[in-house]
């Protein structure tokens, strides 16, 4: 079963495997995750994360204040 987050205050879901854009970095595609990753050589954490689509391995957290930032590039399984 995917990992589903659900944002209420948008009317809208995300599921791990979606493909995002933020629009303060309009020129980079992200892919959706939940599970354990790290940033900056930091120790792992669980939770939602960012992935890069051209850099494999480069992590974001996805952050409460990305929210507002989506744009749905393409949703898996549609």
């Amino acid at each position: 079963m995917a990992a589903v987050l659900d944002i209420p205050q948008c009317n809208m879901s995300l599921t791990a495997g979606d493909i995002v854009k933020l629009s303060k970095y309009s020129d980079i595609t992200w892919m959706v995750g939940y599970g354990w990753y790290s940033v900056n050589s930091l120790p792992p954490t669980c939770g939602w994360y960012l992935m890069r689509c051209d850099k494999p391995g480069t992590f974001k957290a996805l952050e409460s204040n990305d929210l507002n930032e989506l744009v749905i590039e393409v949703k898996r399984g549609q």
